[in-house]
């Protein structure tokens, strides 16, 4: 598809008249589609402001080259607009769905009637093309050359680091969080790079056309740009430059028109037909059977896959970054952090609006050694698991590692302090691989040395490299909580909190499960562990807490 895109792509380059003249807006609108596959298809994050972006890109563009070079003023307006990016971004750390999709909105319309559509924005604009790219075909080459750069941008940060934990982040938000990922700021990130995409495709826009016209980037307009991307393919490059040439071709870039009528029938079938809901163009790859990845898929055996290690096997097992107890004693890691440095909890009181789930909760959680904690149904269990990792602040008391007072640390600020967590429900990220969702942990530990390295054992110690290439959409539920666990273990945690770890599993995969558990309690790692099974708790826990509703 690549091949095919790019050829595509080339073709106008042997037009001549109009239909190269209208070929000059297609590249222009790619890249403005761009900022949508980083900001929604690869964060997650619903933005129907990026017209608002194009639009002011086009604008300062259009003034600046009054008095600079027409390069020089695009370049300008890219810098200017990228840290507007904040508008839509800050609201996003905390609005989802349709509360952020109506603050954007609200962005876009604000920005449209105030500034685009004023009178004096407007006067003495006369934009051009940069010297030395005055006609058409030189000035394609130019967006095509552009374009490229954009491109290559955006596959580069989809298949890297950042682009993980975007992916991370949109599959499951918190689970990105306790996995070590600083969700706000890459938000932010996200929303300032698709800033500065919309305005370089709205600044060769307009110079591409010799005219600036608020009407191309009305927010109505930019509801289309959405739909268009979302249902062609919002994490897929090939579908930003597809819907393009849509847009374009079918005169939606700036009339408006059929383009809206066919995206609308897309949006049905994509709403209807189940293999279509990942957008057009990951459809039509997967029908051509063009994987990310050339190997082929093992197919996930379930409890004929989970074999843990032997009991035998237990005191030998190492984690990535593992250390056994006599080395815990030594006092601290090479970067820092305290290896054995104890989990404290004293008086903790927590509640949700005037509901108060428990009072002046204090507990220990000893290094090399299992607690438990348990209790009945609504007596807060899970919720103290929230307030120990960040995701809730208590009301009164101290959360503590070591003597430091971690209360108001944010969730990945204690991840990378060294405690990780699991959910009562498996928190992974369906859409990618068993492989790069332990890789995830691995980056954001405090200690980034050979992420792949720490990858590689975490997978062999839980058994998953065979399936290191695999979605992890579909599998097992026993898998699910070996790869949420090798996760986990692969921030390079001490202390290592579990909600019902052995929830939905069978006698033998529970067996095999505890084995593990002991043998990470005889490294040296804390653990602390909520369970229903008294049975289990019994035969598992070093120390036991009952947890009681407030009277």
């Amino acid at each position: 598809l690549p091949l095919v895109a790019g050829i595509l792509f080339l073709l106008p380059l042997g037009f001549a008249g109009s239909d190269l003249h209208t070929s000059v807006q297609v590249p222009a609108f790619a890249v403005v589609l761009l900022s949508l596959v980083v900001v929604t298809g690869r964060g997650g994050q619903i933005s129907l402001g990026q017209a608002a972006y194009a639009g002011l890109g086009a604008l300062l563009t259009a003034q600046l080259s009054l008095r600079m070079p027409n390069l020089a003023a695009l370049a300008c307006a890219v810098l200017i607009v990228a840290p507007l990016g904040l508008l839509t971004g800050w609201p996003a750390i905390r609005r989802r769905g349709l509360a952020l999709a109506l603050t954007t909105l609200a962005i876009s319309l604000l920005v449209s009637r105030f500034v685009l559509e004023q009178p004096y924005a407007l006067e003495g604009l006369a934009p051009d093309r940069p010297a030395g790219f005055t006609d058409d075909r030189a000035y394609y080459a130019l967006e095509l050359a552009l374009l490229a750069v954009a491109a290559l941008t955006v596959w580069a940060l989809r298949r890297g680091r950042h682009g993980r934990a975007l992916a991370a982040i949109r599959d499951h938000e918190r689970g990105a969080a306790a996995a070590g990922v600083p969700v706000p700021a890459l938000k932010l990130t996200a929303f300032v790079l698709g800033a500065a995409l919309a305005a370089l495709g709205g600044g060769l826009l307009t110079m591409g056309v010799r005219a600036f016209d608020p009407g191309t980037f009305d927010p109505v307009r930019g509801l289309l740009w959405f739909a268009a991307i979302v249902v062609l393919g919002s994490d897929s490059v090939i579908a930003a430059l597809a819907g393009a040439a849509l847009l374009v071709g079918l005169d939606a870039g700036t009339q408006g028109g059929w383009a809206a009528a066919v995206v609308g029938v897309l949006a049905v079938l994509t709403g209807r037909v189940r293999w279509l809901r990942s957008g057009l163009i990951p459809a039509v790859s997967a029908l051509a059977g063009v994987r990310p990845r050339g190997r082929p898929v093992p197919r996930d055996t379930g409890p004929a896959a989970l074999r843990g290690p032997s009991r035998a096997g237990e005191a030998v097992l190492r984690l990535p970054g593992a250390r056994s107890r006599d080395a815990g004693r030594a006092g601290h890691a090479p970067h820092g952090r305290p290896r054995e440095a104890p989990l404290r909890i004293r008086g903790l009181t927590a509640g949700y609006g005037r509901h108060t789930v428990f009072r002046d909760v204090s507990l220990d959680v000893p290094p090399a050694r299992v607690t438990a904690l348990v209790g009945p149904n609504g007596a807060g269990k899970s919720t103290l698991f929230h307030c120990l990792t960040g995701n809730l602040r208590p009301r009164a008391g101290r959360v503590l590692l070591g003597e430091r007072d971690i209360t108001r640390l944010s969730p990945h600020a204690r991840t990378r302090l060294g405690v990780a967590r699991t959910f009562q429900q498996p928190a992974v990220f369906p859409s990618l691989t068993v492989a790069d969702n332990v890789r995830i942990g691995a980056e954001q530990a405090a200690r980034r040395s050979a992420p792949a390295a720490a990858t590689a054992r975490a997978l062999r110690l839980f058994h998953l490299d065979h399936l290191a290439d695999s979605p992890a959409a579909g599998l097992s539920t026993a898998t699910l909580r070996r790869l949420e666990l090798a996760r986990a273990l692969a921030t390079e945690p001490h202390t290592l909190l579990l909600d019902e770890p052995t929830a939905g599993l069978d006698p033998a995969e529970t067996e095999t499960l505890v084995r593990v558990l002991r043998a990470l309690a005889a490294d040296g790692t804390a653990l602390l562990v909520i369970e229903h099974d008294r049975t289990l708790v019994a035969e598992l826990a070093d120390t036991v807490h009952t947890l009681e509703p407030p009277s």
